[in-house]
């Protein structure tokens, strides 16, 4: 059976977030699977709106950073294997 949350108002990306770390704090996994009843259980407090638009900008900005890092890990791989190529010959 697959569950879908419909998200009406509020930012999606937060509550994403905020409904898995519950999940874990809950010790939510794949023996433990998180039922209608164990999810109805959790207490989730929301900030506001704004706080929420705020939090989800910071974490997109975060994640830009990780991807644009994470764009570097090819060349510096490479890089690696070259100097200790050079190092080993």
């Amino acid at each position: 059976m697959q569950i879908v949350l419909r998200v009406n108002g509020g930012e999606a990306k937060l509550i994403a977030y905020i409904l898995g770390d519950e999940g874990e704090m809950a010790g939510f996994s794949r023996t433990l699977r998180a039922s209608i009843e164990r999810i109805a259980a959790l207490k989730i407090i929301f900030p506001p709106l704004k706080s929420q638009q705020q939090i989800v900008n910071v974490i997109e900005n975060i994640e830009s950073h990780i991807a644009h890092l994470d764009s570097f890990l090819p060349t510096l791989q490479s890089q690696k294997q070259k100097i200790l190529k050079e190092a080993l010959t």
